[in-house]
């Protein structure tokens, strides 16, 4: 699965946006694609084949000359199993 964070930052100067995580690096570029989209404004983290690996407080970063803003979310991974009724028992309890 694909998870993916999403901030949309303005400022004047245009402020630069970068992504870290708490327990970990966000560089491995196989794993991990910050973008920026014009049509919407939007900054994003994507992160590639999410696993439990992955759950951890990401924070987003927006800096110019004049300071600094931080926003944070937490990412939560859930393993399922695949059998739907080990599914249902869980669910029951």
């Amino acid at each position: 699965k694909l998870g993916v964070f999403k901030a949309v930052v303005t400022g004047d100067p245009t402020p630069k946006v970068t992504w870290k995580r708490a327990k970990g690096e966000v560089t491995d570029t196989a794993k991990y694609k910050s973008k920026y989209d014009d049509t919407s404004g939007e900054n994003s983290l994507e992160i590639k084949k999410v696993s439990p690996a992955e759950a951890d407080t990401y924070k987003c970063f927006a800096v110019n000359e004049y300071g600094k803003a931080i926003c944070t979310a937490t990412l939560n991974v859930i393993e399922m199993t695949t059998d739907p009724t080990e599914f249902r028992k869980m669910l029951k309890k």
